[in-house]
């Protein structure tokens, strides 16, 4: 649900490589918020179908489609090489695993969470910025987020589709310099309220992931099953 509106609006824009990373198939169910598949997809891999689809938008956008999940076996081989991360899972263990390796691998990110009318967003430049993990947890271990999820919880399809535009438009202004970003900073915005809002933050001097040096914190770190990436 943010990673085709994103990856769509990407491609349309021109970025010249978009590497795509999920090991599910099309389910009926997810065609009114995932907007790259379509009802004869249904069944396919999810990475197929997009790819597909992007090649019609632009065929000059190069897509690489990884069928496979995030890990933390995985993250350096999939991630590394990218100029920037835009992280659409569906669960807070992917969500922090690609704020733990983007910080370790120094690729800015931008990263969003949805569900019923609500979604909030934040970029995150390592090092340099506040990170995902400070922002929310600070130190403290994050609790479970058995069935918050949108597909738990369900979500209002145009939610998920403003998110992954704002997404977008935030790694369109990394590559163009822009500095007006969703950095040390929470958007968040409630849909059925017409409410807009932006907390500032502080960079968290003593975050664990941040200050981690050697940059292996994430691969010391357990972060559940990776489905639904």
């Amino acid at each position: 649900g943010l990673g085709t509106p994103t990856a769509q609006a990407l491609g349309a824009a021109g970025v010249g490589t978009l590497r795509i990373i999920d090991s599910d198939k099309v389910d009926l169910s997810n065609l009114p918020r995932q907007i790259l598949h379509y009802t004869q997809d249904v069944g396919r891999k999810k990475v197929e179908s997009i790819a597909e689809k992007l090649k019609w938008l632009n065929p000059d956008t190069k897509v690489e489609a990884i069928d496979d999940y995030l890990t933390k076996e995985n993250a350096e081989e999939l991630l590394g090489g990218c100029d920037y991360v835009v992280e659409g899972s569906d669960n807070l263990g992917t969500k922090l695993l690609v704020n733990d390796a983007c910080i370790a691998l120094g690729i800015p990110f931008s990263i969003s969470g949805v569900v019923e009318s609500y979604g909030q967003i934040m970029s995150v430049v390592p090092h340099e910025t506040i990170c995902y993990r400070a922002a929310f947890f600070g130190n403290v271990s994050p609790p479970s987020d058995d069935g918050m999820s949108c597909s738990a919880m369900g979500v209002l399809n145009t939610v998920p589709i403003f998110s992954g535009t704002l997404m977008a438009t935030e790694a369109i202004k990394y590559f163009l310099g822009i500095p007006r970003r969703f950095v040390n900073q929470i958007f968040m915005f409630n849909l059925f309220l017409n409410t807009f809002e932006s907390i500032s933050l502080r960079n968290h001097t003593n975050c664990a992931v941040c200050s981690d040096k050697e940059g292996v914190y994430y691969q010391k770190q357990d972060y559940g099953t990776p489905d639904n990436c």
